[in-house]
């Protein structure tokens, strides 16, 4: 018989090494079952905020009008307005849409907008895409794309990375692909 192992010396048995290892493995198993089942908001309901805020306001959709600052939640039918020097970003999740000066774009919801007049880019590279009615056309920016969209006496659409697609009140439907423009 070989002679017993004295592990005083080494401070530790295999004993708690192996209780640590069990425990270990149960809050990982537990850790991602809580990421596996969370509920992610989805986007449509996903909340809207501003960013990077100079010269804009936001009217509320009972038609009282603030000035907007940064971290400011957007609610449903509310409407962004940049002043003639300002700009804002609107953030929801990853996608951020860069509003220009003398803009008003409405948030319907998290996955819908309303570009009233000016212009905007709405970069979808990092983030979820939308759908933008402008001028009685909606405007489809899927995951992954960047598109700016202009709207005054013509509406301008450009891709600036990924396609975009344009359906107008007929049901009409024009893509416009990366590095591309369509004038309307």
């Amino acid at each position: 018989n070989p002679a017993p192992v004295d592990n005083s010396d080494m401070g530790r048995t295999g004993q708690p090494v192996l209780a640590l290892g069990t425990a270990a493995i149960v809050v990982a198993a537990v850790g991602t079952s809580v990421a596996l089942t969370r509920d992610e908001v989805p986007i449509a309901k996903a909340p809207t905020t501003l960013a990077n805020v100079h010269d804009a306001v936001v009217m509320s959709p009972g038609g009282v009008s603030a000035p907007a600052h940064n971290g400011q939640r957007i609610p449903s039918g509310a409407v962004v307005r940049t002043g003639p020097n300002g700009t804002v970003e609107l953030v929801t999740r990853g996608r951020i849409v860069y509003v220009d000066h003398s803009a008003a774009i409405a948030v319907v919801a998290g996955a819908h907008q309303e570009l009233r007049t000016g212009t905007a880019v709405y970069d979808a590279l990092h983030g979820d895409g939308l759908k933008v009615d402008v001028a009685g056309d909606q405007l489809t920016v899927p995951n992954g794309s960047a598109i700016e969209a202009k709207r005054s006496v013509t509406v301008q659409i450009g891709a600036l990375a990924g396609p975009a697609q344009i359906t107008n009140s007929a049901a009409r439907q024009l893509t416009v692909h990366s590095l591309s423009q369509a004038v309307l």
